[in-house]
């Protein structure tokens, strides 16, 4: 279990970081900050939609069966967007992000990729 830290995603041709993704430890939901890595300014926030299931995850090692589902906020809190887990043999996930949204759609995948490898350990 990882109780809280950043991340950084890293463009492999220039070396640059893309985005820094901030964990928010809780035992009862799952929370990310999406950051700008230059300026530190939260771009975005992915929030597990179910505390029980956040809470069994933590817990419980098979509760990671379970798909997850995320809520997408932009930095003012509006609702944005979801990122929908699937049942499959192999990670399955539908990211909905509204066209209106002033939410870098990029950093909100790869964001999504990078949660499902730390959020199932």
């Amino acid at each position: 279990m990882d109780v809280a830290g950043n991340y950084a995603i890293v463009d492999s041709g220039t070396g640059e970081e893309v985005v820094v993704l901030d964990e928010d430890f809780s035992l009862f939901v799952e929370n990310w900050t999406i950051r700008d890595p230059d300026t530190g300014a939260a771009l975005a926030t992915i929030r597990s939609k179910s505390k029980a299931m956040s809470a069994l995850r933590h817990l419980i090692s098979v509760a990671n069966l379970v798909p997850n589902k995320y809520e997408i906020f932009d930095a003012d809190g509006g609702h944005v967007g979801d990122i929908e887990g699937k049942f499959s043999l192999r990670d399955a996930y539908t990211v909905t992000i509204d066209d209106a949204s002033d939410v870098p759609k990029e950093a909100v995948i790869a964001a999504a990729c990078v949660l499902d490898a730390l959020e199932n350990q």
